[in-house]
């Protein structure tokens, strides 16, 4: 049994925060997980930091976040996301309306984002104006993301933090 399946675990409907950090989820956990948070619509925190998401795992969070809008803040970072990783979650997050910050720092060791997934960040920032802060720091990007990420911010007005370092 998953944490969020526990008796209890959103009986009064007011749970706004869920973390995961460190547990090492395994795919069939995040099939599970997804599931319910694409029928949650009061948790608008998410933090999965640490927890060896790969591209199947995420496949599973990406189809999550696109039904839900209620989810405000994800932290991803430390995972093995890589440039396909990055490239479901920015199709993801392009067609949200709720105001999002997203984490992905950390994802080089294991993954890097790398200049392909910035690109593919790029066009979700380009075309998503909802989207207010994005941390990418630590994943190998160089001078050449960053262009595709400067290209982006000359049609988003709304993005307040960017880390790049």
């Amino acid at each position: 049994m998953y944490p969020w399946e526990t008796p209890g675990w959103n009986e009064d409907g007011s749970v706004k925060s869920f973390g995961l950090d460190h547990w090492h989820l395994g795919t069939e956990a995040l099939e599970s997980l997804s599931d319910a948070l694409s029928e949650n619509s009061t948790i608008k925190k998410l933090s999965l930091s640490d927890c060896n998401i790969g591209v199947k795992g995420l496949t599973y969070l990406a189809t999550a976040l696109s039904k839900n809008n209620t989810i405000t803040e994800i932290d991803l970072s430390r995972n093995k996301i890589g440039s396909r990783g990055a490239a479901l979650l920015a199709e993801a997050l392009k067609d949200r309306s709720t105001t999002m910050k997203v984490n992905l720092s950390e994802n080089k060791e294991w993954g890097s984002i790398g200049d392909q997934g910035a690109a593919s960040i790029a066009e979700a920032l380009a075309t998503n104006p909802s989207i207010t802060k994005i941390d990418l720091s630590m994943n190998n990007i160089s001078s050449g993301g960053a262009a595709f990420i400067a290209t982006a911010l000359e049609s988003n007005t709304v993005l307040m933090e960017l880390d790049l370092s």
